[in-house]
């Protein structure tokens, strides 16, 4: 059931294997640089931990994470978003 979550049965990035840490980091390295004003921690947990966790239980692709990293990159006008609001990218 959590693959059927991870991806939408219409989602281009369907059957993909799951993003390791390694290229998940230097991409949403990239966002806490876009977005300056979310780097902060609380009891010692960062936004781009939780998000990062939340990538590898919906088990995200490499590329489905650069789609939604270069999305947020490109439209979004907001200077703090919410993990909500990234998993609900996706390309279809």
């Amino acid at each position: 059931m959590q693959n059927e979550l991870a991806c939408r049965p219409t989602s281009a990035f369907r059957g993909l294997a799951p993003a390791t840490k390694n290229e998940v980091a230097p991409l949403l390295a990239r966002l806490a640089v876009a977005f300056p004003s979310m780097n902060q921690q609380f009891a010692g947990v960062s936004f781009w931990t939780v998000l990062g966790e939340q990538l590898a239980d919906e088990q995200w692709s490499e590329a489905r994470v650069r789609y939604a990293v270069n999305y947020m990159l490109k439209n979004y006008q907001y200077k703090t978003f919410t993990i909500a609001d990234f998993l609900k990218i996706d390309k279809d």
